[in-house]
């Protein structure tokens, strides 16, 4: 039985003490631990001076964290962007398989119809860069108002039906001796679209006792964000609390946020009335406010700094927009490992040996001159170019000898640029193909070569698609669904699709098609056409068909990056590609009849050509006989004349 303590509503007061409390203890906080890091990752991605610099001595950087990182990203955008679509939604029974295609097809047209390739750049960017990266996406109502239009002589039922319409908007209303109105009106256009943007980690408030990436595991996520109160008036908000909001404090005095904006012209100033500045958070938060002992999933937005705000919504949701990546998530914690933080110390290393070199060189190159008069200790300690150093040796003129030590430090510049190839998985093989490479390895074995050393950061890849792309495809699937509730037309694979998400069904599975473990591009169309070529043979057995060749079709033109195979082939599914496998049909129907008539034709005049000469054979026969028996009987007559003669006392 639950406690009866836990059985009473929560004030907004109450409520707004927890939330500070919480957001208080949240991580990403400003200039607490996470942010400090996060503004030291800045530092070396940026290569700004690390803070050991001496005056007079080489402050070079070797800028290696940026070049892991923009090397990782070609190889990062090439999977994500280079196909039709990163992870496809996973059918829920047999026959749903063609549905799970178009649905994923369809959340692909949206995303590439909004800020897709710009937030997700951004967000793969920073998620390299800092622990963990975010991106946040929404439904956004958009309203657009015609010009005014004047009704007079409304009567006030008419006035009362406009009213009630939420389409329209009356601005002024004028009434006449005769109780008769006289309105403007403005009409609404009401468009909604799903929006993506990504965020900047200081934004994110997460609540401290979260143990993995995902942030729909959190019992308190927060965006916080800057706004002006005429933003906020103009999104509804009563424009009397709106006005009476503190000015922003929390990220107009953030360490991490002055260190991204790096010039003078990015820092905030001050604003004053309508412009001013104020604290938005947007918290997605369980609590039980109430009091019935469970807590519940509530989206409360909250406006101004502590002790001093205001809440301007609280309702019950069942939706929290944003997505968290981490390019090496670490077990059972939020905060990831980037990829400067696995290069920092080794960029450090090398720019400290670099730094060596150089002064060795300059030295070598630039020497200072000993000079006899006195001690001077300053001029010891400081290196100037070409200076002269006293020393107590009135006689003395010297130049400064420097042994060199490049030759020294090359081992060690080849030993930690290893390093940072093993530690990164950015290396040679990576960068393209050189010279040196193409006389010294086979081909194939340069291709090896590269699958192994691309095999770190397509598990990356791999990873983001299984994590935070498939949480954006099923958030922007789950929007569809609860928002358009309209049939509409959209154009996709070259054609145009009736479409109703309202009629879709929940999709919580989806499968990567990137990453590794997936196949190389090259791979998996070299896999599919030795199957079409299995095909071709299975087909005349009865052992495929037209659907399962057209998948086949469709797997090789997503391999080569193209949108599918129905920009290319009829799909045998669709009413246009089962008239087209009709047409095909009757075709070889009519040319086998054809052949047919023409062999039973042929056969035909065959035996005719037979007859004839059979017939033709038998003439020849009976002449032969004909003519055996006239040569017979002529040889008898001729016997019987020469007897005739031989008889005796014939003659005359």
């Amino acid at each position: 039985m639950v406690a009866e303590t836990f059985m009473v509503p929560m004030d907004d007061d109450e409520l707004q003490a927890e939330l500070w409390d919480r957001l208080g203890r949240a991580l990403n906080n400003v200039d607490n631990e996470l942010s400090n890091q996060r503004t030291e990752l800045i530092k070396y991605y940026r290569g700004e001076e690390l803070g050991t610099e001496i005056k007079g001595y080489s402050k070079a950087r070797t800028r290696q964290s940026m070049e892991a990182v923009e090397w990782a990203m070609p190889h990062i955008i090439r999977a994500f962007f280079s196909g039709s679509s990163p992870v496809k939604f996973s059918p829920l029974q047999e026959d749903d398989e063609e549905q799970a295609r178009q649905e994923t097809d369809v959340v692909m047209s949206i995303l590439r119809k909004t800020e897709y390739y710009t937030a997700l750049e951004t967000w793969f960017r920073s998620t390299l860069i800092d622990p963990n990266g975010y991106v946040k996406v929404w439904w956004e109502d958009k309203s657009a108002y015609s010009p005014p239009t004047d009704y007079s002589g409304l009567t006030y039922a008419q006035v009362g039906m406009l009213s009630i319409d939420p389409n329209v908007y009356i601005e002024n209303a004028d009434v006449d001796e005769d109780n008769l109105f006289s309105v403007q009106v403005r009409y609404a256009d009401k468009r909604g679209k799903i929006c993506i943007q990504a965020v900047p980690p200081e934004e994110v408030l997460v609540d401290n006792d979260i143990t993995c990436t995902d942030l729909d595991s959190a019992r308190l996520v927060a965006h916080n964000r800057q706004v002006t109160k005429s933003y906020l008036v103009e999104q509804g908000y009563d424009p009397n609390v709106v006005l009476s909001l503190p000015t922003s404090d929390r990220l107009r005095e953030s360490t991490e946020r002055e260190k991204r904006r790096i010039t003078e012209d990015e820092q905030d100033y001050l604003h004053s009335g309508i412009t001013t500045l104020v604290d938005l958070f947007e918290i997605v938060v369980c609590v039980d406010q109430d009091g019935d002992g469970i807590a519940e999933k509530r989206k409360i937005v909250m406006a101004g700094t502590t002790g001093n705000s205001e809440f301007l919504e609280n309702e019950e949701t069942d939706y929290q927009p944003l997505i968290a990546l981490a390019t090496i998530p670490q077990p059972h914690r939020h905060p990831g490992e980037s990829m400067v933080q696995m290069t920092k110390e080794n960029e450090l290393i090398q720019s400290t040996l670099t730094r060596q070199m150089l002064d060795n060189l300059y030295r070598t190159n630039r020497p200072r001159t000993y000079a006899g008069r006195g001690v001077q200790i300053d001029q010891l300690m400081t290196y100037v170019p070409h200076s002269v150093v006293e020393c107590e040796d009135p006689r003395m003129i010297a130049t400064e000898q420097t042994p060199p030590i490049v030759a020294s430090l090359m081992p060690a510049f080849d030993y930690f640029e290893r390093r940072f190839e093993a530690t990164s998985g950015v290396t040679r093989m990576t960068q393209g193909l050189d010279a040196r490479t193409l006389a010294e390895a086979p081909m194939t074995s340069y291709l090896g070569a590269r699958n192994d050393s691309t095999s770190r950061i397509e598990l990356i890849i791999g990873s983001w698609a299984r994590t935070g792309i498939a949480k954006l495809f099923q958030k922007v699937h789950h929007l569809m669904r609860k928002h358009q509730d309209v049939k509409h037309t959209i154009k996709m694979r070259g054609k145009w699709i009736d479409i109703d998400p309202s009629t879709w069904r929940d999709r919580f599975d989806t499968e990567p098609q990137v990453g590794l473990g997936t196949g190389t591009p090259e791979e998996n169309v070299s896999a599919g056409l030795s199957v079409l070529e299995l095909q071709k043979e299975a087909l005349s057995h009865g052992l495929t068909s037209a659907r399962h060749i057209y998948r086949t079709l469709d797997d090789i033109c997503r391999g080569m990056g193209k949108p599918g195979a129905g920009r290319y082939f009829y799909n045998p599914e669709t009413p246009e590609g089962k008239q087209a496998i009709d047409a095909v049909q009757k075709q070889k129907q009519e040319a086998q009849a054809k052949q047919e008539m023409l062999i039973a034709e042929g056969l035909r005049l065959d035996a005719q050509d037979k007859h004839a000469n059979r017939m033709i054979e038998v003439g020849e026969l009976q002449r032969k006989i004909e003519k055996d028996t006239s040569d017979a009987e002529f040889d008898r007559t001729q016997l019987e004349v020469q007897e005739d003669e031989n008889i005796p006392g014939s003659a005359v």
